[in-house]
Order: structure tokens, then C-alpha cells, then sequence
């Protein structure tokens, strides 16, 4: 049996390899985050990765409660944090 043309820019492995690079750039974005709060004295010293690393997770708990991620309704209700830390990093 002849197998279907697999376009290998759409593999499994080729996906998994974006989803790395994707969370290997988010955690740079936190850490450079952190070096530019620290250099403007807004955030408290510590290492950036590590600080990164511990907003990341505090964001992902965060947002575990969120309506809009955990309920199956499409109620449009969103817990509001996440603009004004948006806002706040802008800044920074």
C-alpha cells in the first residue's frame, strides 16, 4: 500500500521542536523581563532566569482558574490580572 505524501514541516517531531523553541523564547522574554526591572530598580535582585522561571508558574497557576480557560461555557468572563501586568512590563 502506497503511504499518503507527510509534508515533514508538519511532523510530530517538527511541531515538538517548535513548541521548545517557542517556550525557550518565552523564558528568555521573562528573564530579560526581570534584567530590565532590576536595572530600573522595580524589581528585586535575584537571577533573572530563576525569577522568570517562578513568574512563569505563577502565571500558569494563575490562569488554571481563569473562566475562560478552565469552564467549557463561553461565558466571555475573564479574570483580569493579566492586562495590568501587561501594562506594568510595558513599561519596563
Amino acid at each position: 500500500m502506497v503511504q499518503p505524501y507527510q509534508d515533514p514541516s508538519n511532523s510530530v517531531e517538527s511541531r515538538v521542536d517548535d513548541l521548545i523553541a517557542n517556550y525557550q523564547k518565552a523564558m528568555d522574554s521573562q528573564a530579560d523581563l526581570f534584567v530590565r526591572g532590576q536595572k530600573a530598580e522595580s524589581l528585586r535582585d535575584g537571577d533573572p532566569v530563576v525569577l522568570g522561571r517562578l513568574f512563569t508558574g505563577l502565571i500558569v497557576a494563575y490562569q488554571s482558574l481563569d473562566p475562560a480557560v478552565v469552564s467549557d461555557d463561553d461565558t466571555g468572563e475573564r479574570l483580569s490580572l493579566l492586562g495590568s501586568l501587561h501594562k506594568k512590563a510595558a513599561t519596563l
